[in-house]
């Protein structure tokens, strides 16, 4: 181990709703982390918190980690009126997201998850104001140069 991987290091989380919350102070208490709430609504959903993990670096980024993992995948509802638009789902496999469109779905599937995962729901986010209302077919023409080389699509039931 490396003096970096002790170094002290804090990590937001954002976005945690009220019952993920006992899951991830158990796992941070079984590494060593320490965990803050912010007492302020979520920034996307206002019924989520905002968590400040801190402690060593390795397990902070461990904690993230497996918290992450036991979230599962990513849903991104494109079609009008959809409520939330962006939800993790323990049914998908961690490194999926499914981005949920007017006539089908396009699964994103993430090469790499550990590394790349949140870098790929992030990308969509980002774009997510073109992808809002799309079909199957449009909803994957606009995501692929914003995932290229990150992640796969696939046209799934349409």
């Amino acid at each position: 181990m490396t003096d970096n991987d002790n170094s002290a290091t804090a990590q937001k989380w954002e976005e945690v709703t009220p019952e993920e919350l006992e899951e991830l102070r158990q796992i941070a208490q079984e590494h060593g982390v320490s965990l803050e709430v912010d007492e302020e609504e979520g920034f996307v959903d206002p019924a989520t918190l905002t968590v400040l993990l801190l402690g060593a670096s390795l397990a902070v980024a461990t904690v993230a980690y497996l918290f992450d993992q036991r979230r599962g995948g990513q849903v991104i509802d494109l079609r009008p009126g959809a409520d939330p638009i962006a939800r993790r789902d323990r049914g998908l496999i961690y490194g999926l997201i499914l981005l949920v469109a007017v006539d089908g779905k396009v699964e994103v599937s993430v090469e790499e998850p550990k590394g790349m995962f949140g870098q790929v729901i992030e990308a969509l986010k980002a774009v997510l104001g073109d992808l809002l209302g799309a079909t199957a077919k449009e909803a994957k023409e606009l995501a692929s140069p914003v995932v290229q080389g990150k992640a796969n699509l696939r046209l799934v039931g349409n």
